[in-house]
């Protein structure tokens, strides 16, 4: 009987948001779009604040077309949770595969490198604060602030506060690369981080470049205060929860961004046909040359879509795919640069592949430098 109502339960879950949205979402989402009052209009403006605006320039069978796609997920979502169960019962090598998931090895020596590492990358990412934030100061006027500068009231910074605002953020990562105070100081250098990139994505246009790299950033943190609790116990080999769950994050990352091709554009993002028109739309010199082939046309995106799908597969098998997998992500994104002369080679999305490596060779030789570098 149990497992009846699991069973039950599972289905109801997988079809009750599809059946919502056939009976009431979509006359919900037409009436949105007329400007008719409804409960949800308040709640759509705050969660997405250019529909007033989107919706003179789009058509309703855009926002119908997208209104699905987030029931679809709601529905995916459930089934895979259910899958992943359901697997973890019935399967017993599955079980053992998720049973220390919770967690990832690591030692001391490690974190100390990832430190140096990740905050040496963290001010290639963020060198260009001062200079971004001056360039859009004539453009204050456009400044529509997003999620928690709007919720403070946080204002577009001057030259002045920019400047600060940098010299906080270089203070911090250097702080942090000489371990002096590393969990305090790698919470300020994200938060700076984290400000800067919202002032960035508060002109009404959205970059999902640094995206991983925020996620990194706010759970490194709680990497480093268990690299502390380890070190004062004396254990120099302990498991990390944190630096798991940054694995986990990138993954999703990538997984994510495989699915969202698939439920919008289907197995036509794979096809010749649309990958020459993207090219076409950039004309860099080698992507052009891709594109006078059928067989490299439809090669690269299909190679593209699977490396992002089969990347959490990292988290499960890390001693065989870890090689292949990362050599293949600095070979997707060396491609975006030169298929379509977009992002550049130092790419803050592979800046994120260092949370699968043991840097433990730099990290060693570190701790012997005590006089200056805190381990």
């Amino acid at each position: 009987m149990k497992r009846s109502l699991q069973i039950a339960f599972f289905i109801i879950g997988v079809l009750l948001p599809l059946l919502f949205y056939e009976l009431w979402g979509k006359e919900l989402v037409i009436a949105i779009f007329e400007g008719k009052g409804t409960v949800f209009s308040g709640f759509v403006n705050a969660i997405y604040p250019r529909f007033a605006v989107e919706k003179n320039r789009l058509p309703l069978d855009f926002f119908m077309h997208k209104s699905f796609q987030i029931i679809l997920r709601c529905s995916l979502l459930f089934l895979l949770a259910g899958l992943f169960f359901y697997s973890q019962k019935k399967y017993s090598r599955f079980s053992t595969l998720t049973a220390n998931f919770s967690s990832v090895k690591t030692s001391v020596h490690a974190v100390i490198g990832l430190r140096i590492v990740f905050f040496l990358l963290l001010l290639v990412a963020g060198k260009d604060i001062y200079d971004d934030l001056r360039a859009l100061l004539p453009m204050e006027d456009f400044f529509r602030p997003i999620s928690f500068l709007k919720v403070l009231h946080i204002p577009f910074p001057s030259k002045r506060e920019s400047f600060i605002l940098y010299g906080i953020f270089f203070f911090a990562c250097f702080m942090g690369i000489f371990g002096i105070r590393p969990v305090a100081f790698s919470t300020l250098a994200a938060v700076c981080f984290i400000l800067y990139q919202a002032y960035l994505n508060s002109f009404e246009k959205m970059d999902h470049g640094f995206a991983p790299l925020i996620y990194a950033a706010l759970l490194f943190p709680f990497v480093l205060f268990e690299k502390y609790k380890a070190k004062k116990k004396n254990t120099p080999i302990f498991y990390s929860w944190s630096l798991r769950l940054i694995q986990i994050v990138i993954a999703l990352v990538y997984f994510q961004a495989g699915i969202e091709k698939l439920l919008i554009s289907g197995f036509h993002w794979v096809s010749a046909e649309t990958f020459r028109s993207y090219i076409y739309l950039h004309n860099a010199p080698v992507g052009l040359w891709v594109a006078s082939s059928d067989f490299l046309s439809f090669l690269l995106p299909l190679c593209g879509l699977v490396f992002q799908l089969s990347f959490p597969l990292l988290l499960f098998y890390p001693k065989l795919l870890k090689l292949p997998i990362l050599l293949t992500g600095v070979l997707f994104h060396l491609g975006t640069v030169l298929l379509f002369g977009i992002s550049h080679f130092f790419n803050p999305w592979l800046f994120t592949y260092i949370f699968f490596i043991d840097l433990s060779l730099i990290g060693k030789p570190i701790s012997s430098l005590s006089t200056y570098f805190k381990t």
